[in-house]
């Protein structure tokens, strides 16, 4: 447990009063600093410390102290208080003296304990009580010999200008996230040359390689390769002759678009490729000036096309991706 002395240096220091049951208080005297009467010297502040015998009420700061330090009951701190009265008491009846710290040491004098406070205690020095200082009053100039001062106004090279660091912070964001969303966005002014084949499987897995080439160099835009040119003669007999719709000869009829493709005749080599592929339902064209779209069916209701196109994508996997076009639009 910490010693007796280091509780009375830290509440001297921090409150400027003790006491020390049984034997007396500590108190802490501060005198401003002040100009001597005849104003020959100035002296500093000056801090010092007193002990008085005859004041021994317990202000309980002390026991305080004690308890939170070694977290002992109020009972064993007042125990270890007390023990520390009655060594000093032995001590100062054995004709010896008792030493405090770095505060000083108690000694009997004249039959009652006094205490001697050290030169250089911690409370009074080295923080306050330097040596006087010698002042000298300064005389006042005489008028003549007054110089008038004139101050120039200087204009300043360089003007700044302080901004926040957050608020550069926060426009060094948004400008990166506007950058990014530029990166990231699609040019207004760039055509659509996406070409939709709703789902359908390209002919390239079908086709041989040789003419695959031909139709891929035919369709700049189109990213699917179609069939090849060669139809066979037993093909074109199982089934019918595919019809040509072109645009604007129809008003307000809905079709179900299974593939759309740049031209005619890629458009007549998907059928064939469907035709290869187990597809037996007519496949019809409808010719635009820019693509060629396969359709199987025509309404001129929508709930109608709408009911037709649940039914086919449910019973033809390949045509899943199929969708409704209105020729009026």
């Amino acid at each position: 447990m910490i010693g007796i002395a280091r509780h009375i240096e830290y509440l001297l220091l921090h409150h400027g009063r003790v006491t020390l049951p049984g034997i007396g208080t500590f108190a802490v005297n501060y005198r401003e600093a002040r100009l001597l009467p005849d104003g020959s010297s100035f002296l500093p502040p000056v801090r010092s410390v007193e002990f008085h015998p005859d004041e021994c009420g317990d202000d309980e700061q002390l026991l305080r102290s004690v308890m939170r330090a070694g977290f002992i009951s109020r009972d064993e701190a007042a125990r270890a208080i007390a023990d520390e009265a009655d060594a000093i008491h032995q001590a100062l009846k054995a004709g010896d003296d008792y030493r405090v710290g770095r505060l000083g040491r108690f000694v009997l004098h004249d039959g009652q304990i006094d205490f001697q406070v050290d030169e250089t205690n911690f409370i009074e020095y080295p923080r306050l009580g330097f040596a006087p200082v010698e002042v000298q009053p300064l005389e006042e100039p005489e008028a003549e010999n007054e110089t008038a001062v004139t101050v120039e106004n200087k204009t300043p090279d360089r003007i700044y200008i302080s901004f926040p660091r957050r608020i550069l912070r926060a426009a060094a964001v948004a400008a990166a996230v506007i950058v990014f969303l530029l990166m990231l966005s699609k040019p207004i002014n760039t055509p659509d040359t996406t070409v939709n084949y709703a789902g359908v499987l390209s002919a390239e897995l079908f086709g041989p390689s040789s003419t695959v080439q031909a139709s891929v160099d035919e369709a700049v835009v189109d990213t699917t390769t179609l069939a090849p040119n060669t139809v066979s003669v037993e093909a074109e007999a199982a089934h019918p002759a595919t019809t040509v719709t072109e645009a604007g000869t129809t008003a307000n009829t809905y079709y179900i678009i299974v593939s759309s493709l740049p031209s005619k005749r890629l458009a007549e080599q998907q059928i064939e490729c469907f035709r290869q592929q187990g597809i037996s339902c007519d496949l019809h064209i409808y010719e635009t000036p820019r693509k060629a779209r396969l359709y199987v069916a025509s309404f001129g209701n929508f709930d109608e096309a709408r009911q037709y196109l649940s039914q086919l994508v449910r019973e033809q996997p390949l045509f899943e991706n199929a969708w409704i076009m209105n020729a009026g639009d």
